[in-house]
């Protein structure tokens, strides 16, 4: 069987389900949605680039974005229509304009990270999260951190908006192409 095939055939085992059994096919979708369901990026940037394809393998929807001013409608839309979190990683300017559009939903940042590589060979990534995560833990102190490493633990931790921010720090390989400022950012939903 291929995957065209094995899709055709669970949208109408769905489509079925849902018109017997509403509550089962809400309950079906809601397990197919990734965790994180969309991840924005700045295309410009290796960094930005391997972090984003990380998490497309696991479900998300890739966004590249150049600059703020033409992604800012159409982030503004992917916010209200998404499933799951929104990922992020991109120049502080990007995630300025993303924390702006948060004001007015129900969605707030959970995880934010510096990448500052100024003057340096190095990254150092200061990062703030809200809650233990476990899993971004053990892959901070597992040797250098790299940018897809950092999306897949991002993708496996367990953020809780209801506990303080905790804090942690790595280091890493910087890319060529490393503008020497960037941000990875988390948006969920509000608690209620």
């Amino acid at each position: 069987m291929n995957r065209r095939r094995f899709c055709k055939m669970a949208a109408a085992g769905i489509t079925l389900t849902a018109s017997r059994k509403p509550s089962l096919a809400a309950a079906l979708l809601r397990k197919v949605v990734p965790r994180i369901s969309a991840v924005i990026f700045d295309e410009r940037y290796a960094d930005a680039r391997e972090f984003a394809a990380a998490l497309e393998r696991r479900g998300a929807i890739a966004h590249a974005i150049g600059f703020t001013a033409a992604w800012h409608h159409e982030f503004a839309t992917l916010l209200a229509d998404r499933r799951g979190m929104v990922a992020g990683m991109s120049t502080d300017a990007d995630f300025f304009v993303a924390k702006s559009l948060l004001y007015d939903s129900d969605l707030c940042v959970i995880f934010e990270a510096i990448h500052d590589a100024r003057s340096s060979s190095r990254v150092t990534h200061l990062m703030r999260m809200r809650g233990e995560a476990r899993h971004l833990d053990a892959s901070i102190f597992e040797g250098d951190l790299q940018p897809g490493r950092l999306a897949a633990a991002m993708a496996c931790s367990d953020f809780n908006t209801r506990h303080r921010w905790t804090e942690a720090r790595a280091e890493g390989p910087r890319n060529q192409d490393h503008p020497g400022y960037l941000t990875s950012w988390l948006i969920a939903p509000r608690p209620a």
